[in-house]
């Protein structure tokens, strides 16, 4: 029985080979903003591997809505501009009879104006070739007029007067540009850069190395933005090189619109190869993220939390959470050149790096204070409402991050609905450990610490109270200063 069961797994893995051609497809990757004003466009990628070259043929399929000749859309390999092969469109729809879309390939070493592509940039033996270019009419819309908004805000989503007139249909390949660089065709986790700019007036003129006005800062919809690619789930090995073809587009809002593809790294190896390619944004992200999402409301938390010294357990997690902040502040800077801030993202995070700052302090000047009076002052509230402040703004930031490096509104949906059920989650613990301090004041047990707080039910989120520890140690304090007292008194008892 043994040997025919080895015999059946070794069949069914072959079949499995075999069929492995069968089973690739391609991966697809669609942005549907043209009514909003954002970006619209839908890419697909299959890949070809000549059983007898060795080599990978990569093909894409570009679908882009237009209505004027405003403006133009880029698709780039890579995580970033440097070294990216880019195909830039743009083009006089209106003049569909007379000029197809014009395709520009492009790279840079930077961040500057890309270049027309030459043989230098591609691997050995690699090619280039445009397959197809053309204006295809899009059916008359239902919708003859769309309603502008904002048309006074330069970086506000400005939506077209009118519906799309035309798409962009094309279809490129490049032979033997899988092997790694640009593409990788064995990786789960290829990045990919977009970009679009829906303003520039071109006067009419349409050459390959026209000057590129800038896309808008915003990333995401607002201008650029990244996303990723199963390439390995589209290789087909084949040993005829003209049965290669460029994959069609699925009709957008079909369901198909995201084939293998995520606006965020897929699986550990993406997640890694987005840390090595982007390291500052991954760190930065990474360091904010955890310091908002975990280290601080775990500080409220171990302040609220029974037995033990909630003090120290307090102060040691909000401090590293705030060396956290600062060092991910520090990564922000650098990525900024050191430049002032502009966007309110980064005005934010200047404040609540200034504002821990305070709040540190004050929340050590509310302990030295409480343990001489025992009670509540000015320093402590200060203390608790910058700690409050700072925590929704951290939220917020976080947030708007995620939006500004380029993820999606699933993404950051899931990362508010963290925050919402964090917001909850801290609010019941609170009003938890409220009404236990209430019910240890009201009973004949109550230890000292509890005795000394307010009794009034209106003890504050974030407030610092004292732990057993401290409060014997402090009694220590007062016996010792009884004892040297006691001598005294017994002197001036004699003498009277």
């Amino acid at each position: 029985m043994a040997p025919f069961l080895s015999v059946a797994a070794a069949w069914a893995l072959a079949l499995v080979a075999s069929a492995s051609p069968a089973l690739a497809e391609p991966v697809q990757y669609c942005r549907n903003g043209y009514r909003e004003g954002q970006v619209d466009f839908c890419v697909g990628i299959s890949t070809y591997q000549n059983a007898t070259s060795q080599k990978s043929d990569v093909f894409f399929s570009l679908s882009i809505p237009r209505s004027s000749a405003l403006g133009w859309t880029a698709l780039g390999t890579g995580a970033a501009m440097a070294g990216s092969l880019m195909f830039i469109v743009y083009g006089d729809p209106h003049a569909a009879s007379s000029a197809p879309p014009v395709v520009s390939i492009r790279t840079i070493d930077g961040h500057h104006q890309p270049h027309l592509i030459d043989d230098k940039t591609l691997p050995a033996g690699a090619s280039l070739q445009i397959l197809h270019s053309a204006w295809q009419p899009v059916p008359k819309p239902k919708d003859k007029k769309l309603v502008s908004r904002h048309e006074d805000e330069p970086d506000y989503p400005r939506p077209p007067s009118v519906p799309a007139t035309h798409t962009a249909e094309i279809a490129l390949a490049c032979y033997g540009c899988g092997g790694g660089a640009p593409v990788s065709v064995r990786t789960h986790s290829q990045p990919f850069i977009w970009a679009w700019n829906d303003r520039q007036d071109f006067g009419g003129k349409f050459p390959l190395d026209v000057h590129l006005d800038m896309h808008r800062h915003h990333s995401g919809s607002g201008g650029f933005g990244t996303f990723y690619a199963d390439m390995a789930r589209s290789v087909v090995v084949t040993s005829d090189p003209a049965s290669a073809k460029a994959p069609e587009i699925q009709t957008a809002g079909s369901g198909m619109d995201r084939l293998g593809t995520s606006d965020q790294p897929i699986g550990v190896e993406g997640l890694f190869r987005s840390m090595k390619e982007r390291p500052l944004p991954r760190a930065h992200g990474l360091l904010m993220g955890v310091a908002f999402l975990v280290a601080f409301p775990l500080g409220v938390v171990l302040m609220r939390a029974a037995g033990g010294n909630p003090f120290k357990r307090h102060w040691m997690v909000q401090m590293g959470a705030t060396v956290l902040m600062w060092l991910g502040a520090a990564v922000g800077a650098v990525m900024t050149g050191g430049r002032p801030p502009k966007s309110v993202h980064q005005w934010v995070g200047v404040v609540i790096a200034l504002g821990l700052g305070v709040q540190a302090m004050l929340g050590w000047r509310h302990h030295m204070v409480f343990l001489r009076i025992r009670r509540r002052t000015g320093v402590s509230h200060g203390h608790i409402w910058i700690g409050r402040a700072a925590l929704l703004a951290g939220w917020f930031n976080v947030l708007s991050g995620l939006r500004l490096s380029g993820h999606g509104g699933l993404t950051v949906g899931l990362v508010a609905g963290l925050v919402v059920v964090e917001v909850v989650g801290v609010s019941v613990w609170v009003f938890r450990a409220r009404r236990r301090n209430s019910a240890a004041l009201k009973g004949p047990s109550q230890g000292e610490a509890h005795a000394l707080m307010p009794t009034t039910g209106t003890d504050d989120y974030f407030s610092l109270e004292m732990s057993d520890d401290e409060f014997e140690m402090d009694g220590e304090m007062d016996d010792k200063k009884k004892e040297k007292s006691e001598p005294v008194s017994q002197e001036v008892k004699k003498a009277a």
